[in-house]
């Protein structure tokens, strides 16, 4: 059986604090064999990651429709966000991707789908996610659950995870598979583990984007443009000149300019797809 915690974020989710190197020192303290990477409307994050772990990656996608979110896995060609259900659906199946619905019965996140929305699709999609650590009310889990058995459809379990500590909160345990059209059998066999989050964990992703909002604050200035270097003895001192260090790609790497340039330059291409009044 491998370990795999099957909904994770990264910085390249505006919501996110979470460094690809971040992402792989926690798996490897975990114990996770694999991850899917489910950026908000982006694989950009994912296929980043997979350059420095192919073997640990599943390239996904969490993608916000005009009737709640989907999470597809093995996605090739990133899908934008603000389509109408259906389209995305569409998009994804001419590629070949998996395609699951995200914490789909939470009642106390707006992204949901929620059931009216996904009793019109439950037909066409794969799976779905079962257990969201990220989840605040129990019973939440328990329906997505109970729906998943009634149509008899496989599902997933994930962290959700926003920032490093939360990477492994959940997950699945199921027999290895050597490729996609594997992994939903592989899946009907699986067994969730894990447990529900701190709630307060959401403020973390309100901080992330709050700093997104204001990247020019002192705080930001200084994560950006210093990195932890080791120095004699057991203490650590802020250098500036040490891009091999880590955490080097926190500042002006995969997650400094060129976080931010990918940021707003998908947020501009959502904002295109957005419905007039939406928010």
């Amino acid at each position: 059986m491998i370990k795999i915690d099957c909904h994770i974020h990264t910085c390249y989710s505006p919501d996110s604090l979470n460094s690809p190197q971040a992402v792989i020192a926690a798996c490897c303290r975990r114990g996770l064999d694999k991850i899917v990477v489910a950026d908000h409307n982006t694989i950009a994050g994912a296929l980043a990651l997979r350059e420095l772990a192919p073997d640990l990656v599943i390239v996904g996608e969490e993608i916000k429709t005009t009737n709640g979110e989907l999470i597809a896995l093995f996605v090739e060609e990133e899908v934008p966000a603000w389509l109408p259900l259906e389209e995305a659906i569409a998009r994804l199946r001419a590629q070949g991707a998996i395609i699951g619905v995200s914490h789909p019965l939470e009642s106390l996140r707006r992204e949901a789908m929620g059931r009216e929305a996904l009793m019109t699709i439950i037909g066409r999609v794969d799976f779905l996610e079962g257990f969201n650590a990220r989840c605040i009310l129990p019973g939440d889990n328990r329906r997505a659950l109970a729906l998943a058995r009634e149509h008899g459809l496989p599902v997933t379990a994930g962290s959700d995870a926003h920032s490093p500590m939360e990477i492994g909160a959940a997950y699945v345990e199921m027999p290895p598979f050597t490729n996609k059209e594997d992994f939903l059998s592989s899946l009907r066999q699986a067994r969730i583990g894990g447990h529900l989050s701190c709630p307060l964990v959401h403020f973390i992703s309100t901080w992330a984007k709050m700093r997104g909002k204001i990247p020019m604050t002192k705080f930001y200035l200084d994560v950006a443009n210093t990195r932890l270097q080791p120095s004699m003895g057991s203490s650590m001192r802020l250098r500036g000149d040490n891009k091999s260090h880590p955490f080097w790609h926190f500042g002006r790497g995969q997650c400094g300019e060129d976080r931010w340039g990918r940021i707003q330059e998908r947020l501009h291409l959502q904002n295109e797809h957005r419905p007039e009044g939406s928010s």
